[in-house]
Parts: structure tokens; C-alpha cells; sequence
């Protein structure tokens, strides 16, 4: 069938150029994911199971006494994103009894934010001594680098870092 199909001048010329538009676009994607870990100057951390990463921006690394520190970091995760992001505003509107998500569910505009998210930006503090840490602030992004969701002075965020990752951060960078 794809013989026949290519045998004709015309379809083989759409089809090589469909097939050029779709090699320019997947390039421009992986080139863009390259970009943002090597324009940041970012190290890796570690990886876990899931093909999850976290990096930390060389440049950011600041040591205070007492064992504390203060780093920016980027965490790729794995697609389940999404669903964890959907679970987050589900329980939160039921625990705010918004009793209408139990019969529509979560709102368009919040589920599609939940699907185009790519990676987060973090900012924390780490207390070596206690083994801890509060975020600063963290900015997520969509495949386009715009963000999506940010908060400032947040504590914790509702897409945390998952432990196996925040673990490997406290060994490298927590050695006593």
C-alpha cells in the first residue's frame, strides 16, 4: 500500500514533506529541552526508577552556617504529572466543599494546565542538621517555557519532589 502510494510523484513529495515538517519539530522540542539544561548551567542530582530528574543550578549554591544552604532546582517528571496535578485539585475542592466537582469534576481551564505541565523550578533551603527543607518559591512551565503555575513564600508546593529524588539531594549535598 505504502508503495503504491509513494509511486506516485505527488504523494511521495507530501509525504516527504510532511515527514521533514515532523523531523523539524521533534528537533526543535529536543532542542529546546537541551537548551534549558545547558543555558542554566544545571548539574544532575539523580534520577529515580520512573525516569524522573532533578538538577540543581550551579550558580545558586549558597552555604550559610549551621549546615544550612540554598539551592534552585529543576525537576523533570515522569508524564504522571498530570494525574498528580488533577488528584491535587480534586481533593482540594472537596475539601473546600465545592460540591459541584463532585458532578462535573475538576474545571476545563485547571485540567488542561494539569496536562501541559513539563517541569518545575524550585527554590529551597535546606537545613543539613535537622534534614529539612522549605521552598522558597516554584515556578511550574508548559512545553512552550511559559509558566504555569508560581508561588512565592509557599513552604511546600502541591507538586512536591518526590522522596526518593529529595533523598538523593540531602546525601550529596548533607554529608557530614
Amino acid at each position: 500500500m505504502i508503495k503504491n502510494f509513494l509511486k506516485n510523484k505527488f504523494n511521495s513529495k507530501i509525504f516527504f514533506f510532511f515527514l521533514t515538517l515532523f523531523f523539524l519539530f521533534t528537533a526543535s522540542l529536543y532542542a529546546k529541552k537541551l537548551d534549558l539544561l545547558n543555558i542554566k548551567n544545571w548539574v544532575l542530582i539523580g534520577e529515580n526508577k520512573r525516569g524522573e530528574k532533578l538538577f540543581y543550578e550551579k550558580n545558586s549554591l549558597k552555604n550559610y552556617p549551621e549546615l544550612k544552604l540554598s539551592l534552585t532546582l529543576l525537576y523533570l517528571p515522569s508524564d504522571e504529572i498530570a494525574q498528580r496535578c488533577e488528584e491535587y485539585w480534586m481533593n482540594w475542592f472537596l475539601m473546600n466543599e465545592y460540591r459541584e466537582v463532585m458532578w462535573s469534576g475538576i474545571p476545563k481551564e485547571e485540567k488542561a494546565k494539569c496536562k501541559s505541565l513539563k517541569y518545575g523550578i524550585y527554590t529551597w533551603q535546606i537545613d543539613c542538621k535537622k534534614r529539612n527543607f522549605r521552598e522558597m518559591d516554584f515556578v511550574w512551565y508548559n512545553n512552550k517555557g511559559t509558566p504555569v503555575y508560581t508561588r512565592k513564600n509557599v513552604g511546600i508546593s502541591f507538586l512536591f519532589i518526590p522522596e526518593d529524588l529529595v533523598k538523593t539531594l540531602f546525601d550529596k549535598f548533607c554529608k557530614h
